[in-house]
């Protein structure tokens, strides 16, 4: 992933692949976080608004994956010579220009897309869709080849997947949910649980120091701390530490704070 990610950045530098993020059906700048309501439009701001820029910024919405990349008027930015595609386009950059950095043994993590006013066509493999939204998933499709046999999930690497195997689908009896390590038995995680205070889920604000229950915390509190529980009957979130009147709305969350977590 590491190879693929500073391709891009390179890639961004010397060429117009213009990130975008996606996140309903407008196109957003990854940049200043404008929406448009067409392609054209995003390049013509691209052009104007954003010959600088900090080309990390890219990705900082993309904790792991390939991001998304206007491609539809794709040329390099060295000598202005236009280019078919990505991959055109890292070939020119390293024989015409010498540009050091790019490793063409690896991919140039990036989305593809080319936008016309036909309609939406795939710039991979030229397929068409009726919406903004279908082609972004079927682009994403050839990228993300790596499926979790049990969820089905897709990452775009190896590493990925085997991250995600790692915490999602053992039982919670051999996971420590706090630092993720994973045990091969129930009395292994137990003995890291009792020896690693560090992985206790009840934390004193005022001190910084970790209990392994609520009570203990409580107790620590009022003699330490001379701090007197005034709703005795709340819960503490052990994930996220939130506080909430026990019942509904903490079985609410903690639904979703696990779901989160994993």
């Amino acid at each position: 992933m590491f190879e693929a990610r500073r391709n891009a950045e390179i890639m961004m530098r010397y060429t117009t692949a213009y990130p975008f993020r996606l996140p309903e059906c407008s196109i957003v700048c990854v940049y200043c976080y404008e929406s448009f309501a067409s392609a054209a439009l995003f390049r013509r701001h691209m052009d104007s608004e954003h010959e600088d820029f900090p080309v990390h910024e890219a990705f900082s919405h993309i904790p792991d994956g390939y991001g998304k990349v206007d491609c539809t008027e794709l040329r390099c930015r060295l000598c202005s010579q236009p280019q078919e595609d990505l991959k055109t386009a890292a070939e020119h950059l390293v024989r015409d220009h010498s540009i050091s950095g790019l490793n063409l043994k690896y991919d140039l993590g990036m989305q593809p897309f080319k936008f016309d006013d036909v309609g939406y066509g795939c710039a991979i493999c030229d397929e068409k869709f009726s919406g903004l939204r279908s082609l972004s998933r079927h682009t994403q499709s050839h990228f993300f080849k790596h499926t979790c046999e049990s969820c089905g999930k897709s990452y775009s690497t190896f590493s990925s997947l085997k991250a995600h195997l790692r915490v999602s689908h053992i039982g919670d009896n051999r996971l420590c949910r706090k630092c993720k390590l994973t045990f091969k038995t129930v009395d292994a995680r137990r003995k890291h649980w009792n020896e690693s205070p560090q992985c206790w889920a009840h934390l004193c604000k005022i001190c910084g120091e970790r209990f392994m229950t609520w009570n203990q915390r409580l107790s620590h509190q009022a003699k330490v701390h001379a701090v007197v529980q005034q709703h005795k009957r709340s819960q503490a979130c052990p994930e996220c530490r939130d506080v909430f009147p026990r019942g509904e709305k903490f079985r609410n969350h903690w639904k979703t704070c696990r779901a989160r977590v994993k």
